[in-house]
């Protein structure tokens, strides 16, 4: 991933590759790889970015928020043809200039507090740790601390830091994060309008080691038929641990 700070650093899950020669699709194939083209001498190369939907592995698909890489390159006919010179293709974002293109909020828990906001249970909260050992990329990582005193967690994304009233239902959201702990979490919608409900998204399990996932929202919206929500967050303590942590980075809404 090629990026500008705005959009925190550069976390990526890119594990396939849409190839199209001369706009014509050729395959798709499991990075690091190569594929067999029939076209010879100067070609169009054009490079799709691939991620496991909600992290399903049976569920691949482009990512629609990547711009495509293209290059020419010179095909010679059985030889193996490098994409470029270290035979790397760079994905970048749309640019959010074109709020037509790509919009994207981002949470990295640098700063003073965070978007998470407590629901008005008497529960865990989401906090900044800047503990070298926890923390996923930059300076600080959100940590989330479960116990018997605070077995559960219940929070939501709040304005203005993440408004999300021009959210259109019918238009593609991903939640895209970097996560991981010794307990399960809980993704979903809660629309304030015409009445509450939660629409739930997608369960994460526990992990050891930080993992990169693109959560869809986009049929989650779509049933809540308003642009009147949150996104929420959940996590009941499960492990027979005295004290469930979770951590979080690199969280992007992106539409």
């Amino acid at each position: 991933m090629a990026q500008d700070g705005s959009q925190g650093p550069s976390t990526s899950e890119i594990l396939d590759a849409h190839i199209f020669a001369n706009d014509i699709f050729v395959g798709a194939i499991q990075l690091p790889g190569a594929v067999p083209i029939l076209e010879q001498g100067p070609t169009k190369i054009t490079v799709a970015a691939g991620i496991r939907n909600n992290g399903i592995f049976s569920d691949r698909l482009i990512y629609p928020f990547y711009r495509f890489f293209e290059n020419e390159v010179d095909l010679i006919p059985g030889q193996v043809s490098p994409l470029n010179e270290d035979s790397i293709a760079y994905f970048e974002y749309f640019s959010t200039a074109n709020p037509v293109e790509i919009n994207i909020l981002f949470e990295g828990f640098e700063n003073i507090g965070n978007i998470w906001q407590p629901s008005d249970i008497d529960g865990a909260t989401i906090s900044n740790t800047s503990d070298t050992a926890d923390v996923i990329s930059g300076s600080s990582s959100g940590k989330i601390v479960l116990n018997d005193d605070f077995p559960d967690l219940e929070v939501y994304s709040q304005e203005p830091d993440w408004n999300l009233s021009g959210i259109i239902p019918g238009r593609r959201v991903y939640l895209e994060l970097d996560y991981y702990g010794n307990n399960p979490i809980e993704i979903g919608i809660r629309t304030r309008t015409p009445f509450v409900r939660k629409l739930f998204a997608l369960g994460l399990n526990s992990t050891d080691e930080p993992t990169k996932i693109y959560v869809d929202l986009t049929d989650e919206i779509g049933q809540g038929q308003t642009n009147d929500f949150q996104i929420y967050l959940e996590a009941t303590k499960t492990t027979n641990d005295p004290e469930a942590t979770i951590f979080l980075d690199n969280m992007r809404l992106v539409y």
